[in-house]
């Protein structure tokens, strides 16, 4: 094992600081990235929605057939 205790892990010599918060703001930042994805996909997804109800049934179905048509 690289550290004769779970103490020098956690300190890492004299480094420790610099190390867990760094992975500290990585998990953050990960976090962060993670749950805008999710909000601005719901928020795209109800966009769609309510696109698709405002449109009636002869508009939705040339939309639906130039996007099947498009190259």
């Amino acid at each position: 094992m690289a550290f004769e205790s779970i103490e020098n892990f956690l300190l890492m010599g004299t480094h420790g600081v610099y190390v867990w918060s760094s992975y500290g703001i990585f998990v953050i930042s990960m976090l962060i990235l993670f749950i805008q994805s999710v909000r601005s996909r719901t928020k795209q997804k109800m966009r769609i929605l309510r696109r698709m109800r405002s449109l009636d049934k002869t508009q939705l179905s040339s939309a639906l057939s130039d996007q099947n048509h498009a190259p």
